[in-house]
């Protein structure tokens, strides 16, 4: 059975280094003292006595230490008291003089069994060979003649006047399970954590227990204290209290906090919200179960958010602005394969251009391992994964590569997918090291995957961004087949096909019937004296280079960086990099996503 995880690892005495070195210690071998950190030694067989017994000729010195490794074998106090109970005798004393020095009443003797035949040994002889002191033997003797039974209690007291009961543990596991539970942005799917409120702690959830607990009439049920509520949810459950910002859905958050009132008229688009979000899961899990990877190929992608250089956790770092680098992934569903293409600020931007451009290569590289299907699902930006320039790159591929393409955008709020867990393992990765210059970036993300199949990176350059813009004709992307005015922003499935080359099919629910839009008409509002527009077909279009000289970042940006470079934070190896980057005064590297969010032009 899968051992349940919780928020903090369950008590396990077997690994208390109180318990480690008591092992240690019963097996006569050297170790540390858990208070004081004295250095115990291993325990060594002591010298043979000179008494008038002779105990020395009774047994040889290899009889003697296998006496003793016999003894230290057992490992056990309870087991070598026994042992010394087996060889020990107890007599009354038999003589009792008036003027006593001490209050002894019995006399000890000691033997050692070899071949079946006891040799009686003096007391020194007794103890040097087995390293052990008289407390020792006193102590077996008088637990042995205790009902009791001979039973090591070193640690084992039984004085916990406010030990907790299982009664007031159910109490607290009951108001605990009371709090709601959010889903996580950045959690993989084998990960069981589940996340409270980030406007929550433990000592506030301590304080709501203690209002809530009155008023549950409990019978002869004490209420925790606040050490015994914080070890139950440290030990009993996996919860944390954050919730990443792509987690925030604005839709969930207003009916959350809507009045009752407000609710009814928020209960419809709430409930068709859910649904949504819910349908779409059901399509991708069908899929996943029942497309042929061989010639199919479902991917969800996303830009990670941007990762800034330089890091460090010198503090001067805090202060100084940062130079972008993006890292735009795509994840194979059915092969479980990672893809990530990445560049730095004077390479490229992050709007629809550049991912248009990394979607193209994708598209080429899986057509060329003979798959003819690709199903696309994303996020609905607006600016770079939903607008007609992407979809309008879509139709030039569909042409060029001989393809058939279906992309659905999850719903507004609830975009948590498989390839999450690409972006957590990068930034996993990344956490509390030095990173100078986007290569080592690149480094690590190439080897961020340490089991299975590393992550397949390319590294773009100016020649691989490709100026999709031209591909559209804005005229032709206004109005489907029957007139109608298209509403971009709210398509949630796009599909296009060699098939049917001029034609790209939408829909605006997941379970409603295609749209069509032929891309080579126009609905042009007739005008005196203008005749229509004739565009070349986008087949035809030759895709160029959208820039062609590094992107200036800002006077204020290179300043800080050369700032960084001149106090020695950043190392002089790396000082060429930042030295090289192009600035003018006026650039805003602000870095903004194109603007494509619009419905009608």
């Amino acid at each position: 059975m899968k051992k349940k995880r919780t928020r903090k690892r369950a008590m396990n005495e077997d690994q208390w280094s109180s318990k480690k070195n008591k092992l240690l210690k019963n097996a006569g071998q050297a170790y540390e003292g858990c208070h004081n950190k004295n250095k115990y030694p291993q325990k060594v067989m002591g010298p043979v006595c000179s008494c008038k017994m002779n105990c020395g000729s009774k047994f040889t010195s290899s009889e003697r230490q296998d006496l003793f490794d016999k003894f230290y074998k057992l490992s056990d106090r309870e087991r070598q008291w026994m042992y010394i109970i087996r060889h020990t005798k107890t007599e009354n004393i038999k003589r009792m003089t008036l003027e006593r020095k001490n209050n002894r009443t019995q006399t000890i003797k000691y033997f050692f069994s070899l071949n079946n035949v006891e040799f009686l040994v003096c007391k020194r002889f007794f103890l040097n060979t087995l390293k052990v002191n008289e407390q020792m033997v006193y102590t077996a003797i008088e637990k042995f003649k205790l009902d009791e039974g001979i039973t090591d209690l070193r640690g084992k007291h039984t004085n916990r006047p406010r030990k907790m009961s299982s009664s007031t543990e159910s109490s607290i596991e009951k108001h605990i399970s009371l709090f709601p539970k959010v889903e996580s942005h950045y959690t993989r799917k084998s990960s069981t954590r589940q996340y409270l409120s980030q406007d929550l702690n433990i000592s506030k959830m301590y304080r709501l227990y203690t209002e809530w607990f009155p008023q549950q009439n409990y019978v002869e049920v004490t209420m925790a204290t606040k050490r015994q509520y914080e070890t139950i949810f440290n030990t009993k459950f996996n919860y944390s209290f954050f919730k990443p910002k792509k987690d925030q859905c604005s839709t969930c958050f207003v009916y959350e906090q809507a009045s009752p009132s407000e609710k009814e008229s928020l209960e419809e688009s709430y409930r068709r919200h859910l649904s949504r979000k819910e349908r779409i899961r059901q399509i991708k899990h069908e899929e996943k179960m029942t497309i042929d990877k061989n010639d199919s190929t479902i991917a969800i992608f996303d830009l990670q958010k941007v990762l800034s250089i330089p890091q460090s956790t010198v503090g001067i770092f805090h202060y100084k602005r940062k130079y972008p680098v993006y890292n735009f992934t795509i994840f194979d569903a059915l092969r479980k394969k990672g893809y990530c293409y990445v560049w730095h600020y004077q390479i490229a931007k992050r709007g629809c251009i550049e991912i248009g451009s990394c979607l193209l290569q994708f598209l080429k590289s899986e057509q060329e391992r003979g798959v003819n299907k690709i199903y696309f699902y994303s996020d609905g930006c607006y600016g770079q994964n939903k607008n007609r320039y992407i979809f309008a790159l879509y139709a030039y591929a569909v042409k060029s590569l001989n393809l058939s393409i279906t992309h659905r955008f999850f719903e507004t709020g609830h975009s948590q997918n498989e390839g999450d867990s690409m972006h957590a393992c990068i930034e996993r990765n990344m956490r509390n090291k030095s990173i100078y210059t986007p290569d080592q970036i690149y480094n690590i993300i190439l080897n961020s995957k340490v089991s299975g199949e590393k992550y397949t990176m390319k590294e773009l350059e100016q020649t691989d961004i490709l100026d999709i813009k031209k591909l559209v004709n804005p005229l032709n992307w206004r109005r489907d087949i029957d007139g109608n005015t298209i509403r971009w922003s709210d398509v949630m499935e796009i599909h296009v096909s060699s098939s049917q080359q001029d034609k790209v099919f939408f829909k605006y629910d997941f379970d409603e019937a295609y749209s069509e839009l032929n891309i080579s008409n126009s609905f042009q509002t007739k005008r005196r004296g203008r005749k229509p527009k004739t565009d070349a077909l986008i087949e035809d279009t030759v895709l160029a280079r959208a820039y062609h000289q590094p992107l200036p970042i800002s006077k204020a940006l290179h300043t800080d960086l050369l700032s960084l470079c001149n106090s020695g934070a950043i190392p002089r190896y790396y000082h060429a990099f930042y030295e090289s980057l192009v600035s003018v005064e006026n650039s805003d590297d602000r870095d903004d996503i194109d603007d494509a969010t619009d419905n009608t032009d």
